[in-house]
């Protein structure tokens, strides 16, 4: 029987997931020359409008859909003990990856309400990616 991730995992991978998103995208603005530093105010930024940034979250988005179709789990899920199944515990396909992860942007709106909402009212706390995608997070305890 599946141990079903509780929404307190759930939200502490998805946290370290933004953590790193954001890590990748800002090193992707770096390397596309879309960053700036600046070593007198110790600071980094890059822009966040266009095309360019949209194509660094996009690249971001298909590497973790791809982890989540081949080894279950992205870094956040890793940390967190969790990893992505279809509902009978088994590893998804790359399709169900994507659905899930399309839907993030959905699931996202308000700080990711949505997402949170639909969690607490499912009984095996998907939010709404994984309903339609027709998969849950686990735990590996």
């Amino acid at each position: 029987m599946l141990k079903i991730a509780g929404v307190g995992r759930r939200m502490s991978g998805g946290l370290i997931d933004f953590a790193v998103t954001f890590i990748l995208v800002l090193l992707f603005g770096w390397i596309t020359g879309l960053g700036e530093t600046s070593p007198q105010d110790k600071r980094a930024s890059i822009s966040i409008d266009g095309w360019p940034f949209l194509l660094g979250c996009l690249l971001v988005f298909l590497v973790f859909a791809q982890m989540e179709a081949s080894l279950g789990k992205t870094p956040g899920k890793y940390i967190a003990r969790t990893r992505v199944t279809d509902e009978h515990g088994n590893r998804i396909t790359l399709g169900p990856a994507l659905i899930r992860n399309i839907l993030r942007f959905i699931d996202g709106i308000a700080i990711y309400a949505v997402g949170l909402v639909c969690m607490m009212i499912d009984k095996k706390n998907r939010r709404l990616g994984d309903i339609l995608a027709k998969t849950c997070v686990v735990a590996e305890d």
